[in-house]
C-alpha cells in the first residue's frame, strides 16, 4: 500500500508543477534527458534522445526488440556552467515507468557516479540506487559524489548518472520520465540538484520522457532485402537504392545486411552478388529458411516478408 500511495504522490506532483520556459532551457545551467547509449564528457545536450527543437528532450522513441533482451536507458546530467560556478555535486532523482513495460535494474556501474577506481567520479561519497514499488515501475537514485573532496560533474557536457534495464511484452510501448517527488519511508523525497551546496531543479525537467516501443523480432531470410519470396538479383539492387540513391529502406534491415557484420552497406550487395553469381559464401544464418536473428547488433527486423 505504501508503494502504490508513493507513486501517486508523484502523479499529484507533477500535474500541479508549472511548466518551465522551454527556450530558455537551451541556454540553461543545468537540464537533463534520456538516451540509449552511456555519455561521458560529451558536449551539452549531445546523444539526448528526441531532444527537440526548444531543448526540452521530449519525443524521444526507442525502439525493442525482444528478442534482443532488455533496453538499456541511460539517464544524463547536461551541465552549462560558466567558470565562476561550481559542478553538479550530488543529485536526488526519482524515474517513472508508465506502459506496458517493467523495470528490471538500476544501477550507477559504468556511468560517472561510479567508483573512481572504476572511471566514474565517486569518492567517499554517497550512493542509494534502487528500484521502486509498484516492482518494475519507478527507480530512485541518490548520490553524492564526495563528502570530503567537493568532487562535481564538469561544468560543461553531458554524464550518465544512472543505467536502467527494461522489458516489455512483445507489442506495447513504456514511458520514461522524471518524477518530482514522492514519499519513501515516511519522508519526501524530490528530484533535486545540489550546486554549490543549493538545490537546483533540472529546467527541463518536467518534459525530459523517451518512449520504449516493445516489438518482436520478426522472422526473415538472411539476404532478403526486398521482403519477397527469396533471394536473388533484385535484393542486391534494392540494397543499392536504399544506399546510393534514396530508394526505399529494406522492411527488414537484418536481412539486408548480407554478411551480418551488424550494418548495411556497399559490402552486403556484393556480398549477395558473389554468392548469387560467383561461387562465393552463403549468407550466414537464418538462410536458406525463415529464421531469427541469433547475432547481437545495433539491427533489427521489424517488418514482414512474403515467404516468412
Amino acid at each position: 500500500m505504501k508503494a502504490r500511495f508513493a507513486l501517486a504522490c508523484v502523479a499529484a506532483v507533477l500535474a500541479s508543477a508549472p511548466l518551465p520556459s522551454q527556450e530558455y532551457c537551451c541556454s540553461a545551467r543545468l537540464n537533463t534527458g534520456f538516451s540509449t547509449e552511456l555519455l561521458r564528457g560529451a558536449p551539452p545536450f549531445e546523444g539526448i534522445e528526441g531532444l527537440g527543437a526548444k531543448c526540452d528532450a521530449s519525443g524521444g522513441v526507442v525502439d525493442h526488440i525482444i528478442s534482443g533482451g532488455p533496453q538499456r536507458v541511460y539517464l544524463n546530467v547536461v551541465s552549462n556552467m560558466q567558470p565562476e560556478f561550481v559542478g553538479v555535486q550530488g543529485w536526488s532523482l526519482i524515474v517513472a515507468l508508465t506502459g506496458d513495460g517493467d523495470l528490471l535494474s538500476a544501477t550507477t556501474a559504468g556511468t560517472a557516479a561510479d567508483h573512481v577506481d572504476k572511471g566514474g567520479l565517486f569518492s567517499g561519497g554517497f550512493n542509494k540506487t534502487e528500484v521502486l514499488g509498484p516492482p518494475g515501475k519507478g527507480a530512485l537514485t541518490g548520490v553524492v559524489l564526495s563528502l570530503r573532496e567537493g568532487t562535481t560533474l564538469p561544468l560543461q557536457g553531458t554524464e550518465s548518472v544512472l543505467a536502467l534495464e527494461l522489458n516489455g511484452p512483445d507489442e506495447g510501448t513504456s514511458d520514461l520520465t522524471i518524477a518530482g517527488g514522492l514519499r519513501c519511508c515516511g519522508l519526501p523525497i524530490t528530484s533535486v540538484f545540489t550546486v554549490g551546496g543549493d538545490s537546483m531543479v533540472a529546467c527541463n525537467q518536467r518534459t525530459a520522457a523517451i518512449r520504449i516501443r516493445h516489438i518482436a523480432s520478426r522472422h526473415f531470410i538472411r539476404g532478403n532485402a526486398n521482403a519477397d519470396e527469396g533471394l536473388d538479383i533484385a535484393d542486391a539492387v534494392w540494397i543499392l537504392n536504399e544506399l546510393f540513391h534514396e530508394g526505399r529502406p529494406s522492411p527488414c534491415a537484418d536481412a539486408a545486411d548480407s554478411n551480418d557484420d551488424g550494418r548495411v552497406d556497399i559490402s552486403d550487395p556484393v556480398y549477395v552478388v558473389s554468392y548469387l553469381f560467383l561461387t562465393g559464401s552463403a549468407p550466414p544464418p537464418p538462410f536458406e529458411e525463415c529464421g531469427l536473428d541469433l547475432t547481437e547488433d545495433e539491427i533489427g527486423c521489424v517488418g514482414l516478408s512474403e515467404t516468412c
